[in-house]
């Protein structure tokens, strides 16, 4: 027994060594999914909240701001939404920040009621 025992000491520990960097291969496959699939969901959820800041912005721009022009009143839901996501913890650039405030004026456009004059 004393014969085979450092060969089996020397096949062992080649064996640990094996699993340990299979299992570390593993580890950092599945990391680089890992770390793709959470910005997925980071952005997407960035992205609703976005959004859904975008449109507070404009109405807010539009009620206290009635009587100042189409760009001013950006201006304003641009400086508001900025601080509220700057808030939040999230990074827009202020060409994003615009255009999600447009799509908001644009939905707002098309889903409100169309009035007729007498």
């Amino acid at each position: 027994m004393k014969l085979i025992e450092p060969y089996l000491e020397t096949i062992v520990t080649a064996l640990v060594g094996l699993l340990t960097t299979l299992l570390l291969a593993a580890i950092a496959a599945l990391r680089g999914k890992i770390q793709l699939w959470l910005a997925a969901r980071t952005t997407a959820a960035e992205q609703q909240v976005l959004h859904l800041v975008a449109k507070e912005a404009y109405a807010l721009a539009e009620r206290l701001y009635i009587e100042r022009s189409g760009p001013e009143k950006m201006k304003q839901a641009i400086a508001y939404a900025a601080e509220e996501l700057q808030r939040k913890g999230i990074a827009v650039s202020p060409v994003k920040l615009e255009a999600a405030i447009e799509a908001a004026w644009l939905d707002f456009q098309t889903r409100a009621p169309t009035r007729t004059t007498k």
